[in-house]
Formats: C-alpha cells, sequence, structure tokens
C-alpha cells in the first residue's frame, strides 16, 4: 500500500542539508558556520577534564549532518567521534552512519560521554522525545552529558527558526525542558542562551547589528518580566544540558 507519510518524510530529508545551508544564506563549511555556540560550551567543558582523557571521550553527534562539526571536535583532539544522520553525505567526517538515530541507539554497544541533539529534538513527536530520552540514557556512561540545541519557542524571533522549517513538530523553552525532566530519568544541569553569530556582517556592520540585536532582546526581557515576573531566556536558539539518574 502506498505510505504517504513515508514518501513525503524520504524527500523532505533526502536533501535537508542542503536546504539548511541555502535557508541561512551561507553555504560555506568553514569553521566560522560550523562552530556554533554549542559546540564552543561543549569544546570549553572538555577542555576543563583531564586532558589526558579527552582524547578517549566517546562522542555521538546523532543527527550530526554533514559531520563538519564533529570535525572541530576532532581538531582539538577529540578521537573517538561518531555520528549518524539519514542525509549523512559526508565520506570524510568521522565514523558517520547513514542511519536515523532511533535505529543507531538501539543497535549500538559503545557507552558515550557525550551525546548531542542539535537541532533534532523539534523534528520528532512527543513520544519520540520520550523514547529517545530512554535510548540515550540506555547508551550513555556513569556521568555523561546530553547537550541539547533547539529554537525556542520563549523568543520573540521563533517563529523564524521553527516555522521557517516544515518538517518542525514541537516547540521547546526553559519551562518544558523542566517538564521534561519531571517525565523522565533526566536531570536539567542548565538551560541557557545561544549566543548571537553574526555571519553576513563584518567588521563595524558585524558591531552594530549585533549591538541592535542585544538591544532589542534586553528590552523584549524587560517587558517579560513584568509581565509574567519571571526571567525569561529570548535568543531565537536555547541550549540545555541534561544527565541521567541511576547510571
Amino acid at each position: 500500500m502506498y505510505n504517504f507519510n513515508e514518501k513525503v518524510t524520504t524527500e523532505l530529508y533526502e536533501k535537508y542539508s542542503e536546504f539548511k545551508m541555502l535557508s541561512s544564506g551561507n553555504t560555506s563549511t568553514s569553521k566560522e558556520f560550523y562552530d556554533e555556540t554549542l559546540y564552543d560550551l561543549i569544546k570549553s567543558n572538555i577542555k576543563n577534564k583531564n586532558k589526558n582523557k579527552n582524547k578517549n571521550l566517546n562522542i555521538c553527534d546523532l543527527g550530526c549532518g554533514t559531520g563538519m562539526k564533529l570535525k572541530s571536535l576532532l581538531d582539538m583532539g577529540c578521537r573517538n567521534l561518531y555520528g549518524c544522520d539519514i542525509n549523512a553525505d559526508a565520506e570524510d567526517s568521522p565514523r558517520i552512519v547513514r542511519q536515523g538515530l532511533f535505529d543507531f541507539l538501539k543497535y549500538n554497544s559503545i557507552k558515550f560521554d557525550i551525546i548531542i541533539l542539535n537541532d533534532v529534538m523539534e523534528h520528532l513527536s512527543f513520544e519520540q522525545v520520550i523514547e529517545l530520552f530512554e535510548l540515550c540514557k540506555a547508551n550513555m556512561s556513569k556521568g555523561a552529558i546530553l547537550y541539547i540545541k533547539v529554537p525556542n519557542g520563549a523568543s520573540p524571533y521563533f517563529g523564524l527558526y521553527q516555522y521557517g522549517d516544515f518538517t518542525h513538530k514541537l516547540i521547546f523553552n526553559q519551562y518544558s525542558f523542566l517538564q521534561l525532566q519531571s517525565m523522565t530519568d533526566a536531570t536539567l544541569k542548565c538551560c541557557m542562551q545561544e549566543k548571537l553569530s553574526i555571519r553576513k556582517f563584518k567588521g563595524i556592520k558585524k558591531i552594530a547589528v549585533t549591538v541592535l540585536y542585544k538591544i532589542a532582546l534586553v528590552r523584549y526581557k524587560y517587558i517579560s518580566y513584568l509581565i509574567f515576573r519571571t526571567d525569561v531566556i529570548m535568543t531565537p536558539n536555547i541550549i540545555a544540558m541534561f544527565q541521567f539518574n541511576e547510571q
């Protein structure tokens, strides 16, 4: 029987990496494009650990695309790098498998010290997110960290990110992460804003755009605090770190 959902999903993701590059206005594969705030945070945390153990950390990027972001970790000395993506197309990237993340985790035999979910969870259903957390727990070592980045539903700019991609299903913010914590065996270690990354401008223009953007965010945050009496993260994307209990 003709399976409409399977056909549409396959077509949407066949050239997903190409679409994301074009929609971002940047077709570069340079470090400037790929070294985002999430990976800067991961690299900073890795550097704070025992340097002798860095090379032995098992790091997995689920939904890694072309794998260029893993290469930024490879450049800093990490060697046990793994990734999976149904649209994987980079033959020279470290240990990338062309496979869906659920099948990858179900048949994996490696215990990971770090798992990365960068722009992944918004593509899933509620039930799939719960299942994904259970699979991540089963595939992580004691004290391992799960890093997540998703569009921020509390941001005044979230619509551009959330609805600019036809494959997005769920919306998250810092409070839905707390709710997710209560429904799983995971503990939310921190929730933080993403630093602004201006890719289209250089020099004075880049400084001016950055300043204007930060002024706008402060304005929205101040209004939000006056109305809701809460400190809401307002950047278009939000980053979370989870650790699993009873590992």
